[in-house]
């Protein structure tokens, strides 16, 4: 009963917004007072009154500026797309390509190989010439060595490494490691955004007590108590017996206290205190309010696990692959607790995998960490949410169940970071995979996504999915090119990114081992209220220079003193709007449609209105089907070339002239 109320409340709405927009008002205002029907907020009906009744557009003015200073609009202001704005902090041309130059040698020349991993190259990483340096120190020492006369002013070029921003202050970023393309580096950096300055802390790391050279780890930032924790490394596979023999392949967890510019070795090897073995390409983050860094995912260095319940569930294993799951360290006590296993059935429904090269972000007001993407032999195309505090798993897409929420293209490697103010995602896109099946149409593209976690819509705000290497040559130092391993964070408090080096993929890449140096800076241009209240006026103001045509001294008068000022000349569609206006000054008065005029108006100020103060968006002669239509015109084109019975009265009799 209840749905069939509702079905016929929206059917008349339905007719009232027929009646009124043909100007049937006899019909709207009888069906109106007969049903008691509302069929939009009484705002938008003093609105309609206001502009297309009395044709009072100052008041209209009025109204609107109040709904805007009201908040009534917000949610549009929060739809819409940013415009992206790239600055080239370090141009690709100064970019040092030369592996290590004037950096100090790591002390350990023990030969590793690898490929940024990331897991761009599916099954193995061999081939390359890449030097991994193993082993860790088993204390810990204070001080930091003092860079070499001949340091780079900037980093070289590098993938697979990592940074974090500390915006306190007027804000550092903090660079550590990588693979250059030959061989892992082990080099510190700080880059003082204020004054836009790189700072070599450390040419080797491992020389005052840190981690070993690396790429593929992980490091968070503690910025309570000014502490960054890095954790995994990769070890090429053809060479992890004799890093097994050196070292034990063991998983150290290193922390850098920033203040006293000293590394201490929190944990030899974290597998033997209840934290993963050695992994890479996982995904740590730090819940700051309870001091609890999570780890998930991440292909474990070790190998094949041979575990039955993982064997039984065709999970955790894929020919030598093993993949780590859920864990969390708390800071305070120095523990670590397995949350979950690949594998573990936790809840019902679709169950969540392991994976590599996900990009993942924890939501503190939520409590959720929010994984997206990754490799595990495929592509996952899931994105789904993991409460930190029930271990509920939430699904918001997946490959069975895509209308959850519109979900960005099939891809891994994506980084990710998160506005906490604005509860939206960012996903910059690293490669993806169109076929969503084959691996040989994998591809480095360039995108950028937003995520509302609030609407859980996705939306792509910049793409260009150019290839060519000519093409990117030209636009080098306006946007940068297409990568993969590359690292991206996020300054919230400024609301700007930046992304640092990375892989080009392709022959480049793997081939000629061309690693990327370039430094970006990007912010968002987005509509702001006052963008809002000077569009509206536009908007406005244009449709009453239309009504003074009739008269056009006053019209062209309007245009130059009221309307002029409001128009934005570098937005190029405002620009061209407001060109086309002068030409209307020489219709004729009687060519003008007022009423049309008006009502054109109402409805475009509509979109700038919550949904559910307006009218309907669906039409009444939409429900009309065209071939009934076409049937019933044929029927009466047929009654117009026979005469009628003289007993029946002919069509104009019945419907009048």
């Amino acid at each position: 009963q209840m749905m069939k109320e509702d079905r016929e409340r929206e059917t008349i709405r339905l007719c009232l917004k027929h009646f009124r927009e043909h100007n049937y008002l006899e019909a709207f205002e009888s069906l109106e007072k007969r049903t008691r029907v509302q069929l939009e907020d009484p705002i938008l009906t003093q609105l309609h009154t206001t502009l297309v009744k009395d044709g009072d557009y100052d008041g209209v003015e009025r109204i609107v500026g109040n709904c805007i200073q009201e908040g009534t609009m917000d949610g549009y202001v929060c739809r819409q797309k940013p415009k992206p704005i790239w600055e080239a902090l370090i141009f690709p041309e100064e970019q040092d390509v030369t592996p290590t130059t004037g950096l100090t040698p790591t002390s350990s020349s023990q030969p590793l190989t690898s490929d940024d991993s990331d897991g761009f190259l599916p099954d193995s990483n061999t081939g390359t010439d890449q030097t991994q340096q193993g082993g860790a120190n088993a204390g810990s020492t204070g001080g930091t060595a003092a860079p070499a006369d001949d340091s780079p002013a900037i980093p070289p070029a590098r993938g697979g490494h990592q940074l974090v921003l500390d915006s306190t202050g007027g804000g550092t970023i903090y660079l550590f490691g990588g693979w250059d393309g030959r061989q892992d580096l082990s080099d510190f950096w700080a880059f003082d955004v204020a004054t836009a300055k790189w700072t070599l802390i450390s040419a080797d790391v491992e020389r005052d007590g840190g981690p070993a050279a690396r790429s593929c780890h992980k490091m968070v930032l503690n910025s309570a108590y000014k502490q960054l924790f890095i954790l995994g490394r990769y070890v090429d596979r053809s060479k992890r017996d004799q890093a097994a023999a050196k070292s034990g392949l063991r998983s150290d967890f290193f922390m850098y206290d920033i203040a006293a510019c000293k590394w201490t070795l929190v944990c030899d090897d974290t597998a033997e205190i209840g934290g993963p073995s050695l992994i890479y390409d996982h995904q740590m983050c730090l819940d700051p309010e309870n001091q609890n860094i999570y780890v998930f995912g991440g292909q474990s260095v070790q190998g094949l696990n041979s575990s039955s319940t993982q064997s039984s569930l065709g999970v955790g294993v894929r020919g030598d692959k093993v993949f780590s799951g859920l864990y969390v360290y708390h800071i305070p006590n120095n523990t670590w607790l397995c949350l979950w296993e690949d594998g573990q059935v936790i809840s019902k429904g679709p169950q969540m995998k392991s994976r590599s090269s996900h990009a993942m972000v924890f939501s503190p007001d939520d409590r959720n960490l929010y994984i997206i993407g990754g490799q595990r032999g495929e592509y996952l195309n899931d994105f789904f949410a993991i409460n930190v505090d029930s271990l509920t798993v939430n699904f918001l897409s997946d490959r069975i169940n895509q209308s959850v929420a519109t979900a960005h293209a099939l891809g891994y490697t994506q980084r990710a970071t998160i506005d906490t103010k604005n509860g939206e995602i960012y996903v910059m896109m690293g490669v993806n995979n169109k076929d969503k099946g084959s691996p040989d149409t994998v591809q480095v593209s360039n995108s950028f996504w937003i995520y509302s976690i609030k609407r859980r819509h996705w939306s792509c705000f910049y793409r260009n999915e150019r290839t060519s290497s000519a093409y990117w040559t030209l636009r080098q130092s306006i946007e940068p090119r297409p990568r993969y391993a590359h690292q991206l964070v996020y300054d919230e408090e400024k609301g700007a990114h930046y992304i640092f080096g990375g892989n080009p993929g392709g022959t480049e890449g793997k081939v000629n081992k061309l690693r990327l140096g370039d430094f970006w800076r990007l912010t968002l241009d987005r509509p702001m209220v006052q963008d809002l209240t000077r569009y509206t006026k536009v908007l406005i103001r244009s449709a009453r220079f239309q009504e003074l045509c009739g008269r056009p001294r006053e019209a062209l008068l309007y245009l130059q003193q009221s309307l002029t000022p409001c128009v934005d000349i570098n937005n190029e569609d405002e620009r061209i709007s407001f060109q086309h206006l002068p030409a209307k000054v020489f219709e004729q008065a009687a060519d003008l449609d007022v009423f049309k005029i008006r009502t054109q108006l109402f409805t475009s100020l509509l979109d700038f209105f919550p949904g559910e103060m307006t009218q309907p968006t669906q039409n009444l002669v939409d429900l009309v089907p065209i071939t009934e239509l076409t049937a019933n015109t044929g029927e009466l084109a047929s009654l117009v070339q026979q005469p009628p019975p003289r007993s029946s009265p002919s069509p104009s009799s019945t419907y009048g002239s």
